[in-house]
């Protein structure tokens, strides 16, 4: 079943959205691996031993997962779309959250966050979404552990340019921020298409 149509079904039939968010991410194969499970295996068990996480909480989100993204609307192309990837662990949300801490001497040094394209700082965004359960490297402060994790996905991103334009990866806390996020995206779906 296509996973756009098994969400529109869902809304329409009154399934809670976290019931929807957790059928569709977590338990649904990937559509930009349809018949490439081998390659989704190999790119999966890359992250995994890169981080030392269980091979279990890497999820494939975005356009990726379910071939057309909910926010955007865009569909996936190989070799265009992004291919984006949830790591939900609460003991590496925390590593990288204890990591930016001391980078920022307990953010007292906010000079080491990087500033975005409209040369404004990063660090309020960072905060908005580390509340929220969310770890972001794009916002993450300077140090060798970002500089390694950018070496890495660039380094990925290149190894599966043929598939995808680029990989990259965010934290989730815990499981129940995962879905509440992700069921926030099938509510704001619902709403865009009248549902």
């Amino acid at each position: 079943m296509k996973h756009i149509e098994a969400i529109e079904r869902s809304l329409r039939e009154s399934v809670p959205s976290n019931l929807i968010a957790r059928k569709i991410f977590l338990s649904y194969p990937t559509a930009a691996f349809k018949d490439g499970e081998d390659l989704e295996f190999e790119i999966l068990n890359k992250i995994k031993d890169f981080f030392d996480i269980p091979f279990s909480a890497i999820q494939i989100v975005g356009s990726s997962k379910t071939e057309k993204s909910l926010h955007k609307e865009n569909t996936f192309t190989p070799k265009v779309s992004d291919l984006d990837v949830a790591i939900i662990d609460p003991s590496l949300f925390l590593k990288y959250v204890d990591i930016s801490y001391k980078a920022t001497n307990g953010y007292s040094d906010l000079t080491k966050f990087r500033r975005d394209s409209n040369q404004r700082p990063t660090y309020h965004s960072f905060f908005k979404y580390t509340t929220k359960g969310i770890f972001r490297p794009d916002l993450m402060p300077q140090c060798k552990e970002a500089r390694e994790w950018r070496k890495f996905f660039s380094k990925i991103s290149a190894d599966y340019r043929n598939t995808f334009k680029s990989i990259n990866a965010g934290l989730y806390a815990s499981e129940y921020i995962f879905e509440s996020k992700h069921s926030q995206l099938i509510e704001d779906y619902r709403t865009s298409k009248g549902i």
